[in-house]
């Protein structure tokens, strides 16, 4: 399903990683607090990085092109610190709040 995936009450960094042609390139859920630097999601079928839940953690710098969904999707009951991230050629947008 996801290249990387964190959720539970996982910590740690994801950095410099290729995550290309999965469902969900980076996928965080539940209370997961992961730092995402550096990675390259790229044309995955749904979204390069997706957040849900409770989940949050530092998402930067991270490449986010041409995904069936959107570059970077987080739930509104997240709260990642997104910062300096190139998003683009997104099918679903490029950064997209999602509702509950």
């Amino acid at each position: 399903m996801a290249g990387i995936a964190f959720g539970e009450d996982a910590r740690g960094t994801a950095s410099q990683n290729e995550c290309r042609r999965n469902k969900i390139g980076i996928f965080a859920a539940e209370r997961a607090q992961p730092t995402l630097q550096n990675n390259i999601c790229n044309e995955n079928e749904q979204d390069g990085i997706l957040y849900i839940d409770q989940s949050g953690g530092l998402v930067s710098a991270n490449e986010c092109v041409g995904n069936g969904g959107a570059g970077i999707a987080v739930s509104i009951t997240t709260n990642p610190s997104l910062m300096g991230n190139d998003c683009h050629d997104n099918a679903g947008g490029d950064i997209e709040y999602l509702k509950p």
